[in-house]
């Protein structure tokens, strides 16, 4: 999921539209692919195997016509990994990969908002017809 947002997030980047999206999108795209590095290490470090495939997310976002409406859908799938990664903080983890959990946790609670008020503009500007 982090690698497919990422690559997802640099698509948005010259559709920003102006310099605090694409700064917006430009930190999207960062953490994502913080959180994914750090997902690979803890992965490994937990003697997992690291999954390859990104599934549907990004056809699913990329199907929507407008950035106006492909954001809501990235947004849901970061609010989805807020609630996985609540699930994985439940439990009993050694403290490096809880730390890790914790920080990506508070990087996409953030994006979140962020992304919000983002789609709150855009929709705004939409109804004022520019």
């Amino acid at each position: 999921m982090e690698r497919a947002a990422a690559a997802t997030v640099a698509r948005f980047i010259p559709m920003a539209g102006g310099p605090s999206a694409g700064k917006l999108f430009e930190k999207l795209r960062d953490d994502e692919a913080w959180s994914c590095a750090g997902l690979t290490r803890v992965i490994n470090h937990l003697g997992g195997k690291v999954p390859h495939d990104s599934g549907d997310v990004v056809p699913r976002i990329q199907a929507a016509p407008s950035l106006r409406e492909q954001l809501p859908r990235l947004n849901r799938g970061q609010a989805c990994v807020v609630k996985q990664l609540d699930r994985l903080l439940a439990e009993e983890l050694d403290r490096e990969t809880g730390g890790f959990l914790r920080q990506m946790r508070s990087l996409h609670v953030e994006n979140v908002h962020l992304c919000d008020d983002l789609i709150k503009t855009l929709t705004a500007s939409d109804a004022r017809g520019g």
